[in-house]
């Protein structure tokens, strides 16, 4: 489904990286974020986000991501990360449940042949929202996937 996503303010990691390398990071970085949330007192509004520019599928091709934790508009924080205002954007979405790789597999697959069928062009963003995260072998995983869409 087409969906409009609002911007949001958040604490954000950054790396260059190939999809392998994802899981790694996330696990080397997000509890590191969670330190600095509490340390300077940060107000976590929203469910973490992975941003991934210029993503396609390519296992060896490095890419720009980042692990956002969106917080309170107005935060003042100086530390080893970054606030910054994540853009709005137009979006192509659907919510998947499952393992990670049942997820991001038929989850992109879907969302790639739902953009096709519908000639929608995509940009070479991609969002993906954990609304419930336990494991990434869990079935009871909750991930939002997003691809940005070409402005028309």
């Amino acid at each position: 489904m087409k969906k409009h996503v609002k911007s949001f303010m958040a604490l954000v990691a950054t790396k260059e990286l190939t999809i392998g390398e994802i899981f790694k990071f996330s696990q080397e970085i997000y509890p590191k974020m969670m330190e600095e949330i509490h340390t300077n007192n940060l107000e976590v509004t929203d469910n973490i986000v992975f941003v991934s520019y210029g993503r396609d599928g390519n296992m060896n091709k490095k890419f720009k991501h980042q692990i956002c934790i969106p917080i309170k508009q107005g935060t003042n924080y100086s530390g080893e990360f970054e606030i910054k205002q994540i853009e709005e954007f137009d979006c192509l979405a659907d919510i998947f449940t499952g393992t990670i790789n049942q997820i991001l597999t038929e989850g992109i697959n879907k969302l790639l042949s739902d953009a096709s069928k519908s000639k929608l062009k995509l940009s070479n963003e991609m969002r993906e929202v954990y609304h419930n995260w336990q494991k990434p072998r869990s079935k009871k995983n909750v991930v939002e996937i997003q691809f940005g869409l070409q402005e028309s």
